[in-house]
């Protein structure tokens, strides 16, 4: 059971590489799904309980 906050969906190898004018790209080349199939980059990690950080919690040092 996952109790958290969802994760982000950012994952995979990323690729950079400049073009000319000095500007760099960036791009994930990677699939990452869940073991049965479903989508996980751009969806992420949802948790079963959700829970997440407040302010004061963070000031003390929980995570």
């Amino acid at each position: 059971m996952f109790i958290g906050s969802p994760t982000a969906g950012a994952n995979g190898d990323v690729t950079k590489f400049q073009i000319p004018g000095g500007i760099f790209l960036y791009f994930s080349g990677q699939g990452v799904w869940h073991a049965d199939n479903r989508q996980l980059q751009r969806v992420g990690l949802q948790p079963h309980v959700l829970v997440r950080p407040t302010i004061k919690g963070i000031r003390v040092g929980k995570r």
